[in-house]
């Protein structure tokens, strides 16, 4: 694991030093974030707080807000209107999610809402919605087994474990 974290520090620092040689670092703003969740069960493409709880860092120019934490709901559809907003544009009505940074944000929403239904070959059917300190999950497939066989998640190491 901690030879994927320097690989990883390494990529990003060669990214940055291309960014600084080509003149581009201080005007530059960097998202750095995960996808969504681990491949574990609770994880990756569920509704549960560790597939949906990601960590994100955003690098401004001149080190501007370094080391602030916002802790608003946010969610991967609001990336599309706060990178418009970012440049100057007005996002359409017609996007989904809220810009979180730039000039005219609206107010922080008080509710995120998730969805997991696809999983490959298998579907399922589970909605949630959460505000800071509540989450509400509904399961419309209560019958269904809450392990699904995802093909590429047996074949993780530690999943095989699990199963063991």
């Amino acid at each position: 694991m901690y030879n994927n974290i320097a690989l990883l520090d390494q990529q990003v620092g060669k990214i940055l030093d291309e960014l600084e040689a080509d003149g581009l670092l201080d005007s530059t703003i960097i998202f750095f974030y995960a996808d969504h969740g681990g491949p574990l069960p609770r994880q990756k493409r569920l509704v549960y707080d560790a597939g949906l709880k990601v960590p994100m860092i955003i690098r401004f120019p001149h080190k501007q807000q370094a080391g602030t934490i916002d802790d608003r709901l946010l969610n991967f559809l609001d990336f599309a209107p706060t990178l418009l907003t970012l440049s100057g544009k007005t996002p359409p009505e017609y996007l989904q999610g809220q810009s979180f940074l730039g000039e005219n944000q609206p107010e922080p929403r008080a509710y995120l809402h998730a969805a997991a239904d696809r999983f490959d070959g298998f579907t399922d059917n589970i909605r949630a919605e959460r505000d800071r300190r509540y989450k509400y999950i509904r399961n419309y497939r209560p019958e269904q087994g809450y392990y699904l066989p995802v093909a590429y998640r047996a074949r993780i190491p530690s999943m095989q474990e699990l199963l063991r």
